[in-house]
């Protein structure tokens, strides 16, 4: 087992969940704050409101196949805006190849608001990645101008 796992004996919590769901509770949540300690620092904030939300889906479920079936749909609605996410991005970065049209930080939020996708995130991402383009355009273009003036 790796540094960056929690051993779990899944058939120990079984039957601690059927026999003692107070005890069982009490060892779910070590179990969590336990990873929790393993996740990277710059993951773990995600990793906390990620936990945040399953708990009040599990707060809010009235069994345990609904509480499995909330938390799975839940799961999937993050999965499906992350990738809706990625794909404007894409979207995006196929233009940036164009020099002559920069595309603006309110170009950006239309674009990624026209795909129902938010966040000031995505935003920075986007622009990140222009500003790069843009950065490595200059570079190549000082490359170029200082290979010419040699040839001369």
């Amino acid at each position: 087992m790796d540094k960056n796992s929690v051993e779990v004996n899944f058939k120990e919590l079984s039957e601690l969940a059927k026999t003692d769901p107070d005890a069982f509770e009490e060892k779910r949540l070590q179990l969590i704050q336990e990873h929790m300690k393993t996740v990277p620092e710059h993951k773990r904030a995600a990793m906390e409101q990620l936990q945040w939300r399953i708990d009040g889906i599990r707060r809010k479920s009235a069994s345990p196949i609904e509480n499995c079936i909330a938390i799975q749909k839940n799961i999937m609605e993050l999965l499906q805006a992350q990738q809706q996410q990625w794909l404007s991005i894409q979207s995006l970065c196929k233009g940036a190849n164009n020099i002559s049209k920069p595309k603006t930080e309110d170009e950006v939020k239309n674009k990624l608001e026209k795909n129902a996708v938010s966040g000031d995130f995505v935003i920075k991402q986007v622009i990140s990645i222009e500003h790069h383009r843009k950065a490595k355009k200059a570079s190549y273009n000082q490359r170029r101008s200082s290979k010419s003036d040699k040839e001369f």
